[in-house]
């Protein structure tokens, strides 16, 4: 992701006045890949408001015993060790503090973190702001620039005189997660400039050396398919494998997804077979569009509720890569029910790679050691 991680003067105007808004406005061309906006975000130009709210995410980290980690911005290491006792309790309960500001603090107001990230000054940078990130007990991210004047920035506290704060805090997982990966960057001193070791999708499903490979489909109601589907269809085709995109609307409890039950029902579709005899033209679009890259994609209609019914679809269609959202790594209650989990997937499925398409953490392959928890269905 290109971004610039400062307040540019060229984009102040008479209504942004201090070009919070023209940041948050590039940050969603950078992180939204053409899904839906940005959610979540409220601004915020009140210092107590601010202050409530990293109060409010330390607390929430605190009850949930969560060990973090936590990046916290702190100006300077004066204000670092104004605030030592507070980190040295987080710390206590294992919490990974990671801090960054200007100057070098004593050892005693280091003592709660697990790294103290020495800042040049640059009052426009995001890095050099007072700010709390966090990914867990959920994605949480408050960055407030101080805009005063430049002879008292980064002095006192927020009550003092004169001081002024602008900001925002927002829970969307695409905001967390390219906040956290390029303070990663800076606290590591990756050089902005430095190509960054190839851990996309692409590159991901490309070392699995797929031959078929499957991909959720949901209609649209998760916007996991308008991020990935253009590198999983380009990783397919760059490998030579088959695509299959799995609808999971299909499924249903009362009502067959074909109109005509049978084995011979129980096969993958081309584009225009779900168009013109099935009705589905919302997945023979998409076939349509991954067909650009990929020689083979076909639709799949799944009689059955849950992701262990894919496993089944895996070893009658000889699959060995699928991807899925990492919407299905924390469920809701009743995707749980019904068997929408990577759990369930993986307990159903031996010798297939299970790729998950995380905007928070990038992407990821589930242990091969994990799948071997149950075996595989037959058909």
């Amino acid at each position: 992701m290109k971004m610039n991680w400062r307040l540019m003067k060229d984009e102040v105007n008479a209504v942004d006045i201090h070009g919070i808004g023209a940041f948050v406005k590039r940050f969603e061309e950078a992180v939204s890949y053409g899904e839906e906006p940005l959610t979540g975000f409220t601004f915020l130009h009140n210092a107590k408001l601010m202050l409530s709210f990293t109060r409010e995410i330390e607390q929430d980290i605190l009850h949930a015993q969560t060990t973090g980690p936590l990046y916290v911005g702190f100006q300077n290491a004066l204000k670092l060790e104004a605030e030592a006792e507070r980190y040295r309790r987080l710390k206590s309960i294992g919490v990974t503090v990671y801090g960054f500001g200007e100057g070098d603090p004593a050892r005693s107001g280091a003592e709660g973190l697990a790294q103290w990230k020495p800042l040049e000054a640059n009052h426009a940078l995001l890095e050099n702001q007072w700010f709390l990130v966090s990914t867990t007990p959920k994605p949480i991210a408050f960055v407030g620039w101080e805009v005063s004047a430049e002879e008292i920035w980064g002095k006192g506290g927020i009550s003092a005189p004169s001081k002024a704060f602008a900001g925002f805090v927002s829970g969307d997982e695409r905001v967390v997660g390219a906040i956290v990966a390029h303070l990663n960057d800076v606290r590591l001193g990756r050089s902005r400039d430095e190509s960054p070791p190839d851990d996309s999708l692409l590159a991901i499903i490309k070392d699995a050396h797929p031959r078929r490979i499957v991909a959720l489909v949901d209609e649209g109601q998760r916007p996991f398919l308008k991020r990935a589907l253009s590198q999983i269809a380009e990783a397919a085709g760059e490998t030579g494998a088959e695509l299959y995109l799995y609808d999971l609307a299909a499924a249903s409890y009362l009502v067959h997804p074909v109109p005509h039950q049978g084995e011979r029902w129980k096969r993958p579709y081309a584009a225009s077979a779900l168009r013109l005899g099935l009705g589905r033209a919302e997945l023979a679009n998409l076939i349509d569009a991954a067909s650009t890259k990929v020689p083979v994609v076909k639709g799949i209609l799944p009689e059955k509720v849950g992701l262990s019914h894919l496993a089944e679809w895996c070893l009658t269609e000889d699959i060995d890569t699928v991807v899925v959202p990492a919407e299905f790594t924390r469920p809701s209650l009743i995707e749980r029910l019904q068997g929408l989990s990577l759990e369930a997937l993986v307990n159903h499925s031996v010798g297939v790679t299970i790729i998950v398409e995380d905007p928070l953490r990038g992407p990821w392959v589930v242990p091969a050691i994990e799948q071997t928890i149950g075996e595989r269905v037959p058909a």
